[in-house]
């Protein structure tokens, strides 16, 4: 899963994605980075909104759960379909962090091994490759259409 997303100075970052458990973020953490002038967009990985870790009735609850928080005007999220015989994201998982005064700092996780970066120049690297992730998946409103239709089937 790649994200993207704002952290003030002096807090913990709230994550609002995850690997491959399903984790997804709270509307109320959602709601606290837009009033901090955040922007969260996160890419998921299809496979993650079809596997029903902990049942069919845990798997519907989050799929509702990623529809709710998607229709916060400040959050964007968007699919990974399967059949993207591959993609940017393939080495593991990112993410992307912009600090309040412009900086901004990263996390990249591959099998066994995460590690955080904050010379800017890798930082910009993994900037670019969120970018191309996020070119590859479908669009938002494709995405939000994905995710009601795998809820319809669950």
């Amino acid at each position: 899963m790649w994200a993207q997303g704002p952290v003030l100075p002096g807090q913990t970052p709230r994550r609002c994605y995850s690997g491959g458990a399903n984790t997804l973020c709270s509307a109320t953490s959602a709601r606290t980075w837009a009033a901090e002038g955040g922007r969260p967009t996160f890419v998921q990985e299809e496979v993650t909104l079809r596997r029903p870790l902990g049942g069919r009735a845990v798997l519907r609850r989050q799929l509702e759960h990623l529809l709710a928080v998607g229709q916060l005007r400040h959050v964007e999220f968007q699919v990974m379909p399967t059949d993207r015989e591959d993609h940017a994201g393939m080495g593991g998982e990112l993410q992307v962090l912009k600090l309040k005064d412009g900086s901004a700092v990263g996390q990249f996780d591959a099998q066994l091994t995460t590690r955080l970066v904050s010379d800017p120049k890798e930082v910009h690297l993994l900037e670019l490759r969120y970018g191309i992730i996020r070119s590859q998946a479908l669009s938002p409103r494709e995405s939000r259409a994905f995710v009601e239709t795998v809820l319809g089937e669950t």
